[in-house]
């Protein structure tokens, strides 16, 4: 036999295990395994793990995470935070973006650190840290 043949063989074998349609017959199949030892030790090895596979289970959990998560959201505080922040930063970067280019010799340090600063004065208006990690969720569960 040659090593085509039983790599045919083999992707057939393969095939039937996953009820498709195998590219030989059944019968082309056991002949050649009636006289392929390799391709033989093969297929029980492929039925063996097969068998296998097929008991293992998953394993449930029944726990129930919602009402952990929906504790957590109630005992955050709610901030609003207002549009007029935001409106403030468009009117600011604006006048900076007309500024810089109306002006026939713009100081240079001062046009590459001005949108920085007007990030960290954003952040320190909202009061917020976009760049935050929040390692403060921790999941309850509970034996109920």
């Amino acid at each position: 036999m040659s090593a085509s043949d039983c790599e045919k063989v083999q992707m057939a074998l393969m095939a039937q295990d996953c009820d498709e349609q195998p590219a030989i017959s059944a019968s082309e199949i056991e002949l050649h395994l009636t006289s392929c030892a390799v391709c033989r030790q093969e297929a029980e090895q492929m039925r063996q793990l097969d068998g296998m596979l097929k008991r293992q289970r998953r394993r449930e959990y029944d726990v129930e995470l919602w009402p952990a998560i929906q504790r957590q959201i109630s005992l955050q505080p709610t901030r609003s935070t207002s549009w007029r922040p935001f409106a403030a930063l468009a009117l600011l970067l604006i006048t900076y973006r007309a500024f810089e280019m109306i002006a026939p010799n713009p100081p240079v340090l001062l046009f590459n650190l001005a949108p920085l600063a007007i990030m960290v004065g954003l952040f320190v208006l909202i009061r917020e840290n976009p760049f935050r990690i929040n390692s403060e969720l921790v999941m309850e569960m509970s034996d109920e």
